[in-house]
């Protein structure tokens, strides 16, 4: 690592050497800060960018080899005297990395891998992306190590935690599974109330603590005793109608054509007497049984009300306890919303960018959802991020930076001069030939 003398640290590209790669047969280009690479589509625009990610990249692709040649060649030198060679044959390629006094550094390939990361961020995926995507290219961008038993302490729930989603996107996933839990809770207890006071409001409830089916059974028997007493009387009538009946006819027997007539008037004076007799019963007891009739209807309508009060205190006692328990565990759980939020607020004063926050995700910038964010701050924040993973060779390579509108893209080059990142940015044009403009490092 003491080898490499780049300027404050950071290695700059002063010369590319291009050979048999892609759609080049060779190529030169002393690049600038931001180097501009022209030309219609198939020219080798994206030659420029892949031969130079594969000499800092390392590794072997023999399809980065022109057709028909059976090796090709990328050289970088960097303005620190730094330089590597990379040879690339249809079955292998060799990458020798050497100093600034020319010598071979061992392990070059390593070294390389530890102050680069593959060329940096796109930061024009950050900025056409789409929600989810450019949320996907931000958090591989940022490293952040999981407080799993932070986040176990405030919620009292085992996690996984071999989990390899990031950071920001656990914490964000546990408060919305917390948040969409006490909202259920809360739903439901909004309901709950709503049948309680209902069953309030519709089924008054009594007071009386007579028990009205105990009630009704004494009345009922009350009643069978007057119906038994009646009809014993009755009985006892009949019988003895049957009685004189039968001694009247015995009698009449004897006397049968003299007594014909006294016997039917006789017959006729005990049958009128008989009826007489249980009008006046029947007469006598109907007051009484009509009002033991009332009061066991009375009784069974008072005993029904009283079972329904019962059921509607014994709902509403429930319902209320019912109630007291939502509201613990909503208060509960918004004491655990409290605690996340508080982790990720911890969380996010590790961002790089101040105002930073990723919700459901969405990125959002003070508190503004990303794509209404104004051009300048939008290309300011996607230039910060591409940033973060430079290392000591901060290069960033853009495909089809036309992709921004004019607006964004005087944006994206004002603020990208300001940076300590290196861009290499291919455009379409109509020039002929491909064409190579650049910005002069200051």
């Amino acid at each position: 690592m003491e080898n490499l003398q780049g300027k404050g640290g950071k290695l700059v590209v002063s010369y590319i050497g291009i050979k048999n790669i892609m759609g080049i047969t060779e190529l030169e280009i002393e690049p600038g800060k931001i180097t501009q690479i022209n030309g219609k589509n198939g020219q080798g625009k994206t030659s420029v960018l892949k031969a130079l990610r594969s000499a800092i990249g390392g590794g072997h692709d023999a399809t980065l080899l022109k057709n028909g040649e059976d090796e090709g060649e990328v050289v970088v030198v960097f303005e620190s005297g730094e330089r590597i060679e990379k040879k690339i044959g249809r079955d292998k390629s060799d990458m020798t990395f050497k100093d600034s006094n020319g010598e071979r550094v061992p392990r070059g390939a390593s070294l390389l891998k530890d102050i680069t990361d593959m060329i940096g961020i796109n930061p024009v995926r950050l900025l056409d992306a789409n929600n989810k995507d450019r949320t996907r290219y931000l958090l591989d961008a940022i490293e952040i190590k999981t407080p799993f038993k932070e986040i176990e302490a405030v919620t009292g729930q085992k996690m996984n935690h071999e989990d390899i989603r990031h950071a920001m996107q656990v914490i964000d996933g546990e408060i919305e599974r917390f948040y969409e839990y006490r909202a259920t809770i809360n739903r439901y207890g909004k309901a709950k109330k709503v049948l309680v006071e209902d069953m309030k409001a519709s089924n008054p409830f009594i007071t009386d603590k007579t028990d009205w089916s105990i009630e009704q059974e004494r009345l009922e028997a009350e009643l069978r005793a007057e119906l038994l007493g009646r009809d014993t009387l009755l009985v006892s009538i009949e019988a003895k109608r049957q009685k004189d009946i039968e001694a009247v006819t015995l009698s009449m027997h004897a006397e049968i054509e003299a007594m014909r007539e006294r016997c039917n008037g006789i017959i006729e004076k005990h049958n009128s007497g008989s009826a007489e007799k249980v009008t006046q019963i029947n007469t006598a007891s109907e007051p009484g049984i009509s009002s033991l009739t009332g009061l066991i209807s009375e009784a069974k309508t008072k005993s029904d009300a009283s079972i329904k009060s019962q059921v509607g205190i014994e709902y509403v006692a429930k319902g209320e306890n019912d109630l007291k328990i939502m509201r613990a565990d909503s208060e509960n759980l918004t004491k655990k919303l409290k605690g996340l939020e508080d982790i990720k607020v911890a969380l996010l004063k590790n961002l790089p960018v101040k105002g930073l926050e990723i919700k459901k995700g969405e990125i959002f910038l003070d508190g503004v959802a990303f794509d209404s964010v104004n051009k300048a701050k939008r290309v300011l924040f996607a230039l910060t991020i591409a940033g973060l993973r430079g290392g000591q060779l901060p290069i960033v390579c853009i495909d089809d930076i036309e992709m921004l509108d004019s607006e964004s893209m005087e944006i994206f080059y004002k603020e990208a001069l300001k940076t300590e990142m290196q861009f290499f940015v291919t455009k379409v044009s109509d020039d002929k030939n491909l064409t190579i403009k650049k910005e002069v490092i200051k």
